[in-house]
């Protein structure tokens, strides 16, 4: 009891001691959640125990009986495993974590002569040791790595390896040691190297497919589009083959070449989120020429049942069927069936991060029925506070004065069109800057700059970019799942940072260098990505301010006519057209029926009545 009023002395005087504690026990930790101690205060006391001894498997056990937080029996998992590794690779206190999925291929199982080291790792690793397991294969190809860091030639590196004969062994061990540390990023720079040494190596059909599963989490599939290009379909190995299937038909899509893409999409086959994103692509192909195959592909994918592997798929499963949706309803728009592309739109979700979206189309889609009360009410939606900070679909201003001007509601037109100048003007401006400042390809060799610019670490600052452009920007795939990865990156060189001495100052060491310099490179790409996707809304801004010009003079001309005729006869004015206002539905005044308010439940279903000058 003594210790634990000590305990909580410390955390209610200084938030927490500076000096280290005795190892905690599972009792003593329960008994701290008890005093409500918060989860941090309890694993920053963990980690700065001066003493780890005894705390083991049990302690963990305990923990979770106890219900205590994921968080703090995560790290219990960790003490324990390293505790587990002390008597294996001294001074090394604490471990990653104890989870091991390592599934030995029975086509590597034939281990020959193969050097006692190796022998040793592979038994860590199956032991579920894989810090133990790192930390002597790295040792075997040390001196190696750091010949070639040094840009020195190959031949005269291998010299220096342990046992250069078995590199690419090694490579594999390590690979599979790192990925069951959850150090992703790094496994899958071995397996590459694995990959690079191709086919002809007994480990590339167990690497391959263990590339795959790390895309899933890292979103990088450069490596792997590589090898689909250049290795013969034949050879792609069975655990693989729907995967590399898949991006060689984006890749031909990307081409242009669409019976070829066609073919590759038809060939995943497996009920995946890969097949609905073939079914998807098909469906994209379709439109060019029979709107009918796509109508039937993009159902197929909203219709599909697919099985999600964890919640972050389930996410990309929801998102690919809205889009089918969503395409599926524009099909019919485009053919100007747009009652029919109504009813599609309004079957959206109104949970998906593509309602914004389908209310904005609907929108035209009313509009082009004439609906205008409609039109008015989903813009006022999808303008409101719940999406101001993440939506950007500027095109709804436009198409707000342009049903008041089918209304002859002029005032209001002119207040619309100075908004949205004095709004996106600056916006613009900023783009066109950005974009002439990189428009040259050597300035685009710093493009990691720009990318700093808007999404490093510091805050933005100086900058007329509204939150919602770049939520925007991010919903290009590839650039969300380079920014994925960037963070990952991040995450995994603090984790490296926390172990101990004498395997963070070795291999730690390396996979930082690693980490440090792949930073660099991708925040490149993700700068050369921005850049595009700013292009495209350079494009798009300086397209509806174009517009706008074309509304003022439509605007000068009718409000000619229109004063011409109220002026012969101005007695023909209504109360409401001389006082412009209709106190019960009139935007300015109130959003029916709740006074200035927003309520979720009545999103998507405002009514706008406006003022008819018109007649």
């Amino acid at each position: 009891m003594k210790r634990i009023l000590s305990l909580i002395s410390a955390v209610g005087l200084f938030g927490l001691s500076q000096s280290a504690h005795a190892a905690l026990n599972c009792k003593e930790i329960v008994k701290l959640k008890s005093y409500e101690t918060p989860d941090t205060v309890i694993i920053r006391i963990m980690q700065e125990q001066e003493s780890t001894a005894g705390f083991g498997q049990e302690e963990v056990a305990c923990l979770e009986k106890n219900k205590v937080s994921p968080a703090i029996i995560e790290i219990a998992k960790q003490i324990a495993a390293a505790n587990q590794e002390s008597t294996e690779l001294a001074p090394i206190e604490r471990g990653m974590d104890g989870d091991s999925d390592f599934e030995e291929d029975n086509q590597l199982d034939d281990v020959g002569n193969q050097p006692s080291e190796i022998m040793e790792a592979r038994n860590k690793l199956k032991s579920n040791k894989p810090l133990t397991a790192s930390f002597i294969l790295y040792t075997l190809i040390e001196e190696y790595l750091k010949c070639l860091a040094e840009d020195r030639d190959e031949k005269e590196c291998r010299e220096l390896a342990t046992y250069p004969q078995y590199n690419i062994e090694i490579y594999y061990y390590l690979a599979k040691s790192l990925e069951n540390l959850k150090l992703y990023h790094s496994a899958q720079h071995y397996y590459i190297q694995v990959v690079k040494a191709g086919p002809k190596t007994q480990y590339f059909n167990s690497a391959l497919p263990m590339l795959v599963k790390l895309s899933r989490i890292t979103g990088d599939e450069r490596t792997l589009r590589k090898v689909a290009e250049r290795l013969p379909a034949n050879r792609f190995p069975r655990k693989a083959k729907n995967h590399l299937h898949y991006l060689l038909g984006v890749k031909n899509f990307s081409d242009e070449e669409y019976r070829k893409s066609q073919e590759n999409f038809s060939k995943v086959t497996s009920r995946s989120i890969l097949q609905l994103k073939a079914r998807f692509f098909e469906g994209v192909i379709a439109l060019k020429s029979n709107p009918q195959l796509a109508v039937r592909a993009f159902r197929d994918v909203y219709e599909e049942r697919v099985e999600p592997q964890d919640e972050r798929e389930a996410r990309q499963i929801e998102n690919i069927k809205d889009l089918a949706l969503l395409n599926h309803a524009s099909i019919y728009y485009t053919g100007k069936k747009f009652s029919d592309a109504s009813k599609l739109y309004q079957e959206m979700n109104r949970e998906s991060k593509y309602w914004p979206e389908s209310l904005f189309r609907d929108a035209w889609a009313n509009f082009m029925l004439n609906n205008l009360d409609i039109t008015l009410g989903k813009i006022l939606t999808v303008e409101s506070p719940y999406f101001r900070d993440n939506q950007f679909i500027p095109e709804s201003t436009i198409l707000k004065a342009l049903t008041y001007l089918r209304f002859c509601d002029f005032s209001r037109v002119e207040k619309i069109i100075a908004q949205f100048k004095g709004e996106y003007e600056p916006v613009h401006k900023e783009i066109e800057a950005v974009l002439t400042e990189y428009e040259s390809p050597e300035a685009q060799k710093f493009s990691d700059k720009v990318w700093d610019r808007y999404f490093g670490e510091e805050d933005m600052k100086d900058t007329q970019l509204p939150k919602a452009i770049f939520n925007k920007i991010l919903s290009n795939q590839e650039l969300a799942n380079t920014a994925d990865h960037l963070s990952l990156m991040r995450e995994e060189s603090a984790k490296i940072d926390v172990q101990k001495p004498q395997w963070r100052d070795s291999l730690g060491k390396h996979l930082q260098d690693l980490i440090q310099e792949d930073l660099v490179r991708y925040k490149r790409r993700a700068g050369i990505l921005l850049l595009n996707e700013l292009q495209t809304q350079e494009e798009m801004i300086r397209n509806l301010m174009d517009q706008t010009g074309y509304i003022e003079i439509d605007l000068m001309e009718q409000q000619k006519s229109d004063f011409e005729r109220k002026a012969a006869n101005i007695n023909t004015l209504s109360f409401n057209q001389k006082f412009n206002v209709d106190f019960a539905t009139s935007a300015d005044f109130i959003y029916w029926p709740f006074n200035k308010e927003f309520w979720a439940d009545e999103l998507g279903y405002y009514s706008i009545i406006a003022d008819n000058s018109c007649k």
